[in-house]
């Protein structure tokens, strides 16, 4: 198997859930044969200092500190010997192009991901749900639509900060009534009749957290 690395910390939360499943997942694919572990190397980033270098919508050069933190953190990574890698937060994905600039070994695009998911599922139609870079992000929205899937446009700022504000307590460990406060952003923002199969993208990685359960 290929050593991977994963840029964690933002926030340390949603890593562990990050670093436990993958390797559950390989000890679930090599059940019963000798191989039931993986190397794996985490640069864990310090999550203030990421949001203090998040720029402004349309200046390209106010990105330039937020995209080299993420991006010489891959290189370290690089530099150590991993062969392919992950960005264990959807936010940086909104600067994805600009960040992975540079890198040599291959990166998990999740926008990537999560659209070829939701297409192979048959949903037309997504509301996004995460940080408010990533409720707006244009790129994800782009990426969404070229696999013929139509995010939905979030105007209301109030239901963009209390996700946001959801976020932040489920980042120290709080999850008591999130599901039901994401149940109630889903009814504010999914107005209208359901003409295809709905579907919510959690596009937070503190956000699944609400549901432990599953």
């Amino acid at each position: 198997m290929k050593k991977i690395g994963l840029i964690g910390g933002l926030a340390w939360v949603s890593t562990v859930e990050y670093y436990s499943e993958i390797h559950r997942a390989v000890e679930s694919r090599f059940k019963g044969g000798q191989e039931s572990s993986l190397e794996m190397c985490i640069e864990s980033l310090d999550l203030k200092t990421a949001l203090s270098y998040i720029g402004k919508e349309g200046d390209e050069s106010s990105w330039s500190k937020f995209d080299a933190y993420h991006r010489n953190a891959l290189l370290r990574l690089q530099q150590s010997g991993i062969e392919c890698a992950a960005i264990a937060s959807n936010t940086p994905h909104s600067r994805f192009d600009s960040i992975v600039r540079g890198v040599d070994m291959p990166v998990l695009d999740m926008f990537t991901v999560v659209a070829k998911e939701a297409a192979g599922h048959g949903f037309g139609q997504v509301l996004i749900l995460g940080t408010p870079l990533t409720m707006k992000s244009g790129r994800f929205k782009k990426v969404l639509s070229a696999h013929g899937v139509r995010a939905i446009e979030v105007t209301d700022d109030a239901a963009v900060s209390e996700t946001f504000e959801l976020i932040g307590r489920l980042q120290t460990g709080s999850v008591q009534e999130a599901a039901e406060t994401i149940g109630g952003i889903v009814r504010r923002l999914w107005n209208g009749p359901l003409k295809v199969q709905p579907c919510v993208i959690l596009a937070c990685t503190e956000l699944p957290l609400a549901f432990p359960e599953s």
